[in-house]
């Protein structure tokens, strides 16, 4: 009886999880039922900040959707919560909404220590708030990116990056092509991509591609390429590879004959984050970076997470899981984790916060999975955590696998 209530509260908290677009208090992805919140006695807050229509809003709109299109591109890219960095003109991604801060009134600590200050927040969807600048900071800390400025050297990267000489070798090209293919399985996809390297000009490596598996059994269209100079191309190849695993397209199809086929090298990603991301590789900065997949967006790690992968001071979820799902998770075939939130578990999923009277998802770095009956486990980065509202489980997107059996990767 007592689980029944609980699954019926449930329902009823995750109708609506991420409220977006809705006038109402501040953005949150749970509202605590009442038999379940520990702010109850507690000193709660003195207002609570409600969204209302932005009058202005034309004078902001260009600027929503121009963030837009450079994310797309890579001119910009995600930031992990700094608080230094939080100042008005940025633009954050709040709960998958753009917000602008437009203004910030002076910030000051109260009697508990938190930072207050009235905020002039303009969100995407023609609403704006003057919430607290501590409410901002929370929500950030919870599962907010910061949105760098315009990071606009692509255009003028190739130009600049190399003065040939005879000295140097052209070791072949990497390219990237779509596909022209009619099926409807293929057409649907969109910014599907394959990325690839050839010692030979790329016209003459495509020119059979509707009798290969590796190019959908169909002819290609070149939509970019690169001249590689005195670099390992194979170890640029696997590095971009590597870099965009997680948008990895895997599908089975069937060719003319009706054999089943499993495609290599298409990347379910947009055409400007690859060629930014190629620069990056070039000039060395890529490892200041990784790719969003839930997002599409290019991530920026901060100096402080430059670390990620060592797994000490790592927030870390144990869970058991089976064995051949371990090895979906290890080849790269399986690049997500869900779990049903219950009764028994819930502590392990969410959080509550006493200030808002809210429920939280919990964030972890990584997940332990541990197969059941044995010793072997893997330890998974967790690059983004999303909450499914149609099959009600907690989502986790892998990343690298950081350690395998207790031996950390290479």
């Amino acid at each position: 009886m007592e689980n029944n209530k609980f699954e019926d509260k449930l329902k009823e908290i995750f109708d609506d999880p991420l409220l977006k677009g809705v006038e109402g208090e501040d953005l949150s992805l749970f509202e605590v039922p009442q038999h379940l919140d520990s702010s109850k006695g507690r000193e709660q807050p003195d207002y609570v900040a409600r969204r209302k229509r932005c009058e202005d809003f034309h004078l902001y709109e260009l600027g929503f959707k121009r963030v837009h299109q450079e994310l797309k591109s890579g001119k910009r890219s995600l930031v992990e919560y700094s608080i230094q960095n939080i100042r008005p003109g940025t633009y954050f991604l709040i709960d998958g909404e753009l917000v602008y801060l437009e203004s910030l009134g002076e910030v000051k600590k109260d009697s508990r220590a938190r930072l207050q200050g009235r905020t002039r927040c303009v969100y995407e969807n023609g609403t704006e708030s003057n919430i607290q600048f501590d409410t901002l900071r929370r929500n950030l800390n919870r599962g907010g990116y910061i949105i760098t400025e315009n990071e606009d050297e692509l255009d003028s990267y190739f130009e600049s990056q190399f003065t040939l000489s005879e000295k140097d070798r052209k070791e072949g090209y990497i390219y990237v092509l779509q596909s022209l293919s009619n099926n409807a399985q293929i057409t649907e996809v969109e910014d599907l991509y394959k990325i690839g390297f050839t010692t030979q000009p790329v016209k003459e490596r495509i020119a059979n591609a509707e009798q290969d598996p590796t190019y959908l059994m169909d002819k290609v269209k070149v939509i970019t390429t690169w001249d590689i100079y005195n670099m390992n191309p194979q170890k640029l190849e696997a590095l971009i590879h590597q870099f965009f695993s997680a948008a990895r397209w895997n599908v089975s199809l069937k060719d003319q004959r009706g054999d089943i086929y499993t495609p290599q090298e298409w990347y379910v990603v947009p055409l400007g984050i690859i060629e930014t991301a190629i620069s990056k590789i070039l000039d060395k900065s890529i490892i200041n970076y990784r790719y969003n997949p839930s997002l599409k967006s290019l991530e920026q790690i901060s100096s402080s997470n430059s670390n990620r992968l060592k797994t000490e001071g790592l927030k870390i979820l144990a869970l058991s899981i089976k064995r051949d799902e371990l090895g979906k998770v290890v080849l790269g075939e399986d690049s997500l984790i869900c779990r049903e939130i219950k009764e028994s578990n819930k502590n392990r999923f969410i959080e509550f916060d006493a200030l808002d009277g809210k429920m939280y998802l919990k964030r972890y770095d990584a997940l332990r999975l541990q197969v059941r009956g044995n010793k072997e486990s893997a330890l998974v980065q967790v690059i983004h955590t999303t909450y499914n509202s149609k099959s009600r489980k907690v989502e986790y997107h892998l990343g690298n696998i950081l350690e395998l059996n207790g031996n950390k990767q290479s």
